[in-house]
């Protein structure tokens, strides 16, 4: 059995500036767990928790062959909020400026793909953020992230979703994310536009967040 999720992953350079201001918080609230790697960051568009290898394969046919149908697109990264609210902050986060829309059917069609395979439909309307931090017992965070909340890390251009395995650490130390599959998008909105994934390696690993 396989813990996996499915998610966008980002650039390394706004990895990096995520991690910077998100970093810069953490003496402000320690009482929130935060993402200590710039590999953890990324934008988790389903978890499909365990699985085993023969659905992963087909889950993983089911995606490359839906996506290839879904054109690339720009989103941007910009401000920094938490869930439920920033009065109750238990997951903080980098939010995504989606202005095509194009993130949001993205994780409309792995949503479907999943649901076809036998996994339970989302219930709540998809809200595309990078987590950057955590807290057990929600805590007040409004003055801390006001400052943050219309910050412009930067876009990106989306040209492939992955499907990474989640290898559960020990001693605080996080997880591990190994990449198992990628399913590009078809067909590019900017022919100029570079896709700054396909370096990346297959057996590439991510730190949790």
């Amino acid at each position: 059995m396989v813990r996996t999720f499915v998610a966008v992953p980002l650039p390394a350079e706004l990895q990096g500036q995520i991690l910077q201001a998100a970093t810069a918080l953490a003496p402000v609230l320690p009482q929130v767990k935060w993402s200590r790697k710039v590999e953890n960051l990324h934008v988790t568009l389903k978890f499909l928790a365990e699985v085993d290898e023969d659905r992963l394969a087909r889950f993983g046919q089911a995606l490359l062959d839906r996506l290839r149908a879904l054109p690339r697109f720009r989103m941007a990264v910009r401000g920094f909020g938490a869930f439920p609210s920033p009065q109750d902050a238990r997951v903080l986060w980098a939010g995504i400026d989606d202005q095509s829309g194009g993130l949001a059917d993205v994780a409309a069609a792995v949503d479907d793909v999943a649901a076809r395979l036998g996994w339970k439909s989302e219930d709540r309307r998809f809200h595309g953020h990078v987590t950057v931090g955590r807290v057990r017992d929600g805590i007040d965070a409004r003055d801390v992230l006001l400052p943050l909340a219309d910050r412009a890390f930067g876009e990106l251009a989306v040209g492939e979703v992955h499907v990474y395995e989640s290898q559960l650490g020990r001693g605080g130390a996080g997880s591990t994310y190994i990449l198992r599959c990628r399913a590009p998008l078809g067909a590019r909105h900017d022919h100029n536009e570079g896709d700054h994934h396909g370096d990346q390696r297959d057996e590439e690993r991510h730190q949790r967040n």
